[in-house]
């Protein structure tokens, strides 16, 4: 009688575990959403602040050679389905914990910062075409998110118009 008491809890043992094991699979593999409203602008010009110098990306514009080019580093993985909100996470992660025995320093970036940095360039890495819409050389990284109007808008050429003198 003791043996049916202890297969089902084996049993019950073994469904908790699995569950448990696919929970985990789900949040490393790209299943679960890191961060909740990322500014991808912010998220550039903090790269190109902070990164650039070492990381070749594409999209930013940046040339590193000290730190690994990130658009190679993901393009076979994503090629192979990993998720973007994954890849949010690995570069969250090793901004936020470096190897100890790599160049990159500790607490780089912190907080909303490395959260829009992660989220920038797990939207560029390996993704083909300019970065339409994200120009921070026309901003800074403490400029408000309203966009820039360009040199040829209206509002532009109006502004000109009004000046005294001209």
């Amino acid at each position: 009688m003791l043996v049916p008491n202890v297969t089902h809890a084996l049993r019950r043992l073994g469904i908790i575990a699995s569950g448990l094991l696919v929970a985990g699979a789900v949040a490393g593999c790209g299943g679960l959403k890191r961060f909740d409203n990322p500014n991808l602008v912010q998220g550039k010009v903090l790269f190109v602040q902070k990164c650039g110098a070492c990381h070749t990306l594409a999209r930013a514009d940046t040339k590193g050679t000290v730190g690994p080019d990130l658009d190679d580093a993901f393009r076979e993985s994503i090629a192979n389905g990993l998720g973007r909100s994954t890849i949010e996470g690995i570069v969250h992660d090793q901004v936020l914990y470096p190897n100890a025995d790599g160049v990159m320093p500790a607490g780089l970036l912190k907080g909303s910062d490395l959260n829009d940095v992660a989220a920038y360039v797990a939207s560029a890495a390996a993704a083909p075409g300019p970065d339409t819409g994200l120009r921070p050389s026309r901003r800074t990284a403490s400029s408000p998110s309203r966009p820039i109007p360009p040199a040829s808008s209206p509002t532009r050429r109006a502004r000109r118009r009004r000046r005294p003198g001209r």
